[in-house]
């Protein structure tokens, strides 16, 4: 992995200052019926810590059991969507319960267009998700571009979820079996969708190569207001592509220059205490 330039570490350590998280990382949880030498133990282990999947009263999180699409939605949803995001009930479905554990989760979901019903008023959230619905869930919740040929010989190319196969193939979030199939049709495992949950999260572009340029934004402040324009000409003086600087930041802290703007103009305005007691 490369290193982040200082001045990128500066930024994100701004989003840190400006927008701290108060929940605590969740202790790691194991499961008896899951050893180290499962296929997808380290998946489950990762997404258990992180919150996304857990086990059942008994302890157990039974990897060859089946996912519904209601806990689908759960899993995608808290994996991909904003929490503050995931607070309405209400859903266009019939068959959803809005006093559900799921509601809110499938109502965001499908709102994102990151899953849908089965017709305008049902969406079967007790219904097995299959596999090619676990491709279409994950390909659009992770917004998956880049696609592959899809070769598996189970998969029509007038499939539905033919377009996502080719994305998670491209992603070596699935190999398929032997024998050059996909199984469509058969119910996805929660060791399975774990798995693909944890592989997608993990997937990405290379890290590019950074202009190392250190250049401190708390020396360009004029009459208490932080001056972008001239913390701009100081980074072009140094040698710096302002352009790819802005593809930089936003790739390293999720930040546009109007975030970034915001959050120096914070810390400018309420500085933290640094002294020691």
């Amino acid at each position: 992995m490369k290193k982040l330039p200082t001045m990128i570490m500066g930024a994100a350590m701004l989003v840190t200052a400006a927008a701290p998280f108060a929940q605590a990382a969740p202790a790691p949880t194991s499961y008896p019926d899951v050893p180290t030498s499962y296929r997808f133990y380290q998946e489950i282990e990762t997404l258990s810590e992180l919150g996304v999947i857990g086990g059942y009263p008994d302890g157990q999180f039974k990897p060859f059991g089946t996912v519904t699409r209601a806990e689908a939605a759960i899993m995608i949803g808290r994996e991909v969507i904003d929490e503050e995001d995931i607070n309405d009930t209400h859903t266009k479905f019939k068959d959803v319960n809005p006093n559900s554990k799921a509601a809110a989760y499938i109502k965001a979901a499908t709102d994102n267009n990151i899953i849908q019903g089965f017709d305008a008023t049902h969406f079967k959230p007790d219904a097995k998700l299959t596999r090619e619905q676990a491709a279409i869930l994950i390909g659009r919740g992770y917004g998956l571009t880049d696609s592959d040929n899809v070769t598996f010989v189970d998969v029509a190319k007038d499939s539905k979820a033919y377009p996502y196969i080719g994305k998670l193939v491209h992603a070596k979030i699935t190999q398929g079996f032997p024998g050059n199939r996909f199984k469509p049709q058969q119910n996805v495992s929660r060791g399975e969708f774990a798995a693909f949950l944890d592989r997608a999260d993990n997937y990405g572009p290379d890290i590019p190569e950074f202009q190392d340029i250190d250049i401190d934004p708390f020396e360009y402040v004029t009459n208490g207001k932080f001056d972008v324009n001239k913390y701009k000409q100081a980074y072009i003086a140094k040698g710096g592509d302002w352009n790819k600087y802005l593809q930089e930041l936003e790739y390293a802290t999720g930040m546009k220059l109007s975030d970034f703007i915001q959050a120096v103009q914070e810390q400018l305005d309420d500085p933290a205490d640094d002294s020691e007691e």
